[in-house]
Parts: structure tokens; C-alpha cells; sequence
């Protein structure tokens, strides 16, 4: 049985009203965002949102949100940016993933820690930790994990 077609309006009658953000109300993703069914093709409700304001997203732009809540479809709190320029304006908000909250991260904040103050050789720390004589590198010299003291 195949899936139904839904509309803007189905859309838009899974968004609570509101004097601030406009929250999704519908199926989120893995990640967090809202997730819709529009004309048979799987979107997120705020691209909808904007589209159906502003009109067609450019190919190769985002839909980013000037108020920082990924399930808000406010066409006002929305703006088109590149995956450079959204990624930006995450770091600059400080809403990037940090530290073990990363999903590549080897190490914990507290063998940061540890890394940071042992003495001995980049090379020795690596091996213990199972890490590059680099990333040992960077964590003494503060490029990496500058969140922590």
C-alpha cells in the first residue's frame, strides 16, 4: 500500500501557534528535526514552512533557523544559508558538539585532562591513549578541546 499524499496544509496543522517559535508537533528524525510527507517526497516541516512564504530553496542552500530550535517553522525565525554559513553560525553560538560529545572522539574530557598535564613523550601519551602523537600535540597546545580548563 503505498503512502498518502499530504499537503502544505496537513503541514501546517501539525505546528502549535505561538507568540514566539512556531514548534513542529509531528514525527522527529533521529537527529531532532520534524519530519513530513509532502506530495510523497520526505522533507522537513520548515523547509516546507519557507518554501510556502518565500518560495524555492536554491540548490545547494539550507534552511537554518535565526532562533537556534530545530523544530520551529516561523517563516520569520527561518533564513537560507550554505552548509558552511549554518555550520558558522552553530560554532558561533557555541552549539557545536564539544569534546567526547563528538562522535569521532577517542578520548574523554578527563584523559584531556590528563593528556594536557603528563609529562612524559607525546609518542608514550599516543600509545597509552591509542591516539596520534598529534592529537597528544594539539591537546597540550590548546587547539583541541578548548572547552575544558
Amino acid at each position: 500500500m503505498g503512502r498518502s499524499k499530504h499537503t502544505v496544509d496537513d503541514v501546517w496543522r501539525k505546528v502549535q501557534w505561538s507568540y514566539g517559535c512556531w514548534p513542529w508537533q509531528g514525527s522527529l528524525d533521529n537527529g531532532g528535526y520534524g519530519i513530513c510527507r509532502v506530495e510523497n517526497r520526505t522533507t522537513r516541516p520548515h523547509r516546507v514552512a519557507f518554501q510556502f512564504i518565500y518560495g524555492p530553496i536554491p540548490k545547494g542552500l539550507q534552511v537554518c533557523h535565526r532562533c537556534d530550535n530545530r523544530l520551529c517553522c516561523r517563516p520569520s525565525h527561518l533564513f537560507l544559508g550554505t552548509s558552511a554559513e549554518n555550520t558558522a553560525d552553530r560554532e558561533a553560538k557555541g552549539r557545536g558538539a564539544k569534546g567526547s560529545k563528538q562522535g569521532n572522539s577517542k578520548i574523554n574530557e578527563i584523559q584531556a585532562l590528563s593528556i594536557r598535564k603528563d609529562a612524559r613523550s607525546q609518542n608514550t601519551i599516543a600509545r597509552e591513549y591509542g591516539i596520534s602523537q598529534t592529537t597528544v600535540w594539539e591537546i597540550k597546545c590548546r587547539r583541541t578541546w578548548k572547552h575544558i580548563a
